[in-house]
């Protein structure tokens, strides 16, 4: 919520709670605006309220406040009576637009369900609730699961790959890389990684019941030829597949728990040629601590062991596998990256010091 001038939550310590408690009214604006497709329609050339509420068939008066609320939230405008959507949800609430994360948007609604029986999960240690029926899901719900999640990470993985691409040009990788995308869910990350070195292939490996889909996503990016797919469940020993250059697990790590980071980080170091980097991207206590800790609890709420590390327990995996680790260099978002590799001299002079964020 807006906060009243001289306001900080030990001085004003009331107003800070009561903003904590009201914090879903602009989540739940911003999943009726999407639901209500409100932002096609304004796309669509905007328009006055009373054209506005025909077309989308909701009450003149209660949508005059609806799009006051959405104003005072930077998600639209109002010129002259006329109402359009604003840059920020032009560029990520259209569908038609590259950079879309409505489908992330509407998965985190659907993990709400899970976050109100989180006294559930404290009590018991763990996750309580697996289905919406309330009982073990069936395949066609699974499916559609599947769906709404490989949706809503595409979205997200698309921004997180222009964050990750300066990292990775700074090893130098070879420019016929060898790629493994490890959980590759819609292969966004392989996808921009091939287009940048075009000589690069990468396998994508995800389990049986996503790798279709993955395939489907590659195929709508024109990247296809130079991938292959490996069906496969990371915590199950790797297929072989040879050796890769680059290997990414890019939030992958906090699903699961210690012993699978372990896992995952092993079978990874196995894999790595000679001069090889790992990428580890995830969430870090260390990096945006508030959405660390919150993303912690949604791991307890909707997972069966996931959890956040610490970059330092990373580190620590990471060199008792005899590798170099580099520090924790932080994304421009919520995430940040660890480095890995067989070669510490392709880790840029600088990032091994573990006690530094660093910055690139």
């Amino acid at each position: 919520m807006d906060e009243p001038r001289n306001y900080g939550p030990q001085k004003n310590g009331a107003q800070y709670v009561e903003d904590l408690a009201s914090a879903y009214w602009k989540s739940q604006a911003l999943f009726t605006a999407l639901e209500l497709d409100l932002f096609e329609t304004l796309e669509r050339g905007g328009g006055d309220l009373p054209s506005l509420a025909r077309e989308s068939g909701l009450d003149e008066e209660a949508l005059g406040r609806f799009l006051s609320a959405l104003k005072i939230l930077r998600l639209a405008e109002e010129y002259d009576g006329r109402y359009v959507n604003s840059a920020i949800a032009g560029k990520y609430l259209l569908r038609g637009s590259p950079h879309y994360m409505g489908g992330l948007i509407l998965w985190r609604k659907y993990l709400a369900g899970a976050w109100r029986g989180l006294s559930d999960n404290l009590r018991a240690g763990g996750r309580t609730a697996f289905s919406d029926s309330g009982g073990l899901p069936d395949e066609r719900e699974l499916e559609t699961r599947r769906r709404m999640y490989i949706s809503a990470m595409d979205g997200t993985a698309i921004m997180k790959a222009e964050e990750l691409l300066p990292i990775i040009d700074g090893l130098k990788p070879d420019r016929g890389v060898r790629i493994l995308d490890v959980g590759a869910g819609s292969g966004a990350i392989s996808a921009a990684l091939l287009k940048k070195y075009p000589q690069a292939r990468a396998v994508l490996m995800d389990i049986p019941e996503i790798i279709g889909i993955t395939m489907e996503y590659v195929s709508s990016r024109g990247v296809d030829d130079r991938c292959g797919y490996l069906p496969a469940n990371a915590l199950e020993p790797w297929p072989e597949s040879g050796k890769f250059g680059l290997i990414i697990l890019s939030n992958i790590i906090h699903a699961s728990g210690e012993k699978e980071a372990e896992f995952l980080l092993s079978q990874a170091a196995e894999r790595l040629e000679a001069r090889g980097a790992i990428i580890v991207h995830d969430f870090f206590p260390e990096h945006c601590p508030q959405k660390a800790a919150l993303f912690d609890l949604n791991m307890l709420a909707n997972t069966y062991n996931g959890r956040i590390f610490p970059s330092a327990r990373i580190r620590d995996i990471i060199t008792g596998l005899r590798l170099e680790a580099s520090g924790l260099i932080p994304l421009e978002s919520d995430t940040a990256v660890i480095i890995a590799s067989n070669d510490g001299k392709i880790i840029p002079e600088g990032l091994t010091n573990p006690e530094n964020v660093y910055t690139v």
